[in-house]
């Protein structure tokens, strides 16, 4: 793979990250709840959804195709508008992203994914591993609903984990005899 290549997964996936914190926000919102979620997305997501899905088509057909500049230009505008979307949309929320213990479990599963996604499709020699990992890092990355859907579900034993976890009662030695 080359650096033009790995600079585009890079930079299509640092942007995925980004975005995910709005799709948080909305799960969260929703109190973890995917039903809750899936109407929020068929509600208010179907332009930014059918966006996303075209971007897919089109960096999936340049990268096939072998172009090495078009997608990384194209990686460099989802970036630019993606943190302008988060910078505009943070600046005139009044609800921030709670940063509790299930957004952080769902933000380092999103990073290591992709993470390794991106990973594998740099250094494996094998070309159908490279183009799975390549595809599948674009989707992820690209199309929010799914990475939030996929996280959802790989942190799903996690989150009830935690749930079921009750909290130690403090210990209090006040140096009081009996």
């Amino acid at each position: 793979m080359s650096y033009i290549a790995f600079w585009t997964l890079l930079l299509i996936a640092a942007s995925g990250v980004i975005s995910f914190y709005r799709q948080l926000k909305i799960l969260q919102k929703n109190s973890y709840s995917l039903p809750g979620y899936f109407k929020w997305v068929i509600g208010s997501y179907t332009t930014g959804f059918a966006l996303s899905a075209v971007l897919y088509c089109a960096l999936t057909i340049a990268i096939k195709k072998e172009m090495e500049i078009l997608p990384l230009v194209l990686a460099a505008v989802l970036m630019l508008v993606r943190v302008a979307i988060f910078v505009i949309a943070n600046k005139n929320s009044t609800k921030k992203l709670l940063f509790d213990s299930r957004v952080k479990i769902f933000y380092i599963t999103a990073i290591v994914m992709l993470g390794v996604l991106v990973v594998i499709a740099t250094i494996s020699t094998n070309a159908t591993a490279v183009n799975i990992c390549r595809m599948v890092c674009l989707l992820l990355s690209i199309i929010m609903p799914v990475l939030t859907c996929v996280v959802w579900f790989v942190t799903l034993p996690i989150a009830k984990f935690l749930s079921k976890k009750t909290p130690k009662e403090p210990e209090t030695n006040d140096g009081a005899t009996d």
